[in-house]
């Protein structure tokens, strides 16, 4: 199970095609925009690169105008001021794999260095 930062969990599944091309998958373009191969060996030679991202919780949106949206009344409610502004600040790891066919990233990219680590026994 991956669990996104957002707090979706993702439970993949791992099988083998034989005898099927890529081409012969019909898939569900509201779900997966292409589907492309790379034999599993490239992963076990090239690690992915590590980048981060800050995730923040704002109890406002700001619409183009500059406007403020308040989300969260915190006055209000009688919350802490503190969560009258922006808060967390958590660190993320954005996993990124470069590779001839394209990049893959983010949830992708953690589920498959999540397998490679399985497949390794590690």
């Amino acid at each position: 199970t991956i669990v996104a930062a957002m707090g979706a969990t993702i439970d993949p599944f791992i099988g083998i095609l034989e005898n099927i091309s890529p081409d012969d998958i019909e898939i569900q373009k509201n779900e997966v925009e292409k589907i492309f191969c790379i034999p599993v060996s490239w992963f076990l030679t090239n690690k992915p690169e590590i980048y981060h991202i800050v995730l923040q919780m704002k109890p406002y949106e700001t619409d183009e105008n500059g406007n403020r949206k308040i989300l969260l009344p915190v006055e209000e409610l009688g919350l802490p001021k503190k969560y009258s502004k922006p808060w967390g600040n958590i660190k993320q790891r954005v996993l990124v794999y470069r590779t001839k066919e394209d990049v893959i990233w983010g949830l992708t990219a953690e589920m498959v260095h999540e397998f490679i680590k399985f497949y390794r026994g590690i």
